[in-house]
């Protein structure tokens, strides 16, 4: 699967719930300029790979993870809490430092509350943290005003992350609140 900086892929689009194809054609998945391109594939829905893993060709990669026996079609559509809690490490996390949330999952000094996992489709929706792989995350002790959420297939769009205004300054800089999209590609391995 191939995901440009739009919306397609976004968390309630049926191309995580629904056995069907976008773009077979493409397979350059080019993702420059006014290039950028969004497919999905059949081996999405057919094919029962070992592990599956993102790659966000801006920014860097999630850690791979185990398909439990599941084609793509079932893994995005079942919960699995990957790390859930506090002050806890996810291996490869480090590779989003350069978003500054990051030690927030293996520094959390205000006793608040992580998530990383799939299909994060949380009763509370908070400030639009579905995720159907990815992150969120509030330094605060309960979830009733989440800091962060990233990942793909956001209540946002395909990929990127959502700054809900907790002053981090994580956005090139700045402390603009909102959605900053990018690529993915999400692969799937077979041993």
């Amino acid at each position: 699967m191939g995901m440009g900086k739009s919306d397609v892929f976004h968390f309630h689009a049926d191309y995580w719930t629904t056995d069907n194809t976008l773009n077979t054609e493409d397979l350059a998945l080019s993702f420059s300029g006014d290039q950028e391109s969004d497919a999905k594939f059949p081996e999405y829905n057919e094919v029962v790979f070992d592990e599956y893993l993102t790659v966000f060709p801006e920014r860097t990669y999630f850690p791979p993870l185990s398909s439990n026996g599941m084609t793509a079609l079932e893994f995005f559509q079942t919960r699995q809490d990957v790390l859930s809690g506090g002050n806890q490490s996810v291996t490869g996390w480090e590779q989003w430092e350069p978003l500054n949330y990051a030690d927030h999952f293996s520094n959390n000094s205000n006793n608040g509350v992580e998530w990383y996992g799939v299909n994060g489709n949380f009763d509370d929706n908070h400030r639009g943290t579905y995720i159907r792989w990815g992150f969120r995350w509030n330094g605060e002790a309960d979830w009733s005003s989440p800091d962060h959420s990233g990942g793909i297939g956001s209540i946002h769009g395909s990929a990127g992350d959502n700054n809900m205004c907790a002053g981090q300054g994580i956005y090139n800089g700045d402390d603009s609140c909102g959605w900053t999209a990018y690529p993915a590609y999400l692969f799937g391995r077979v041993n």
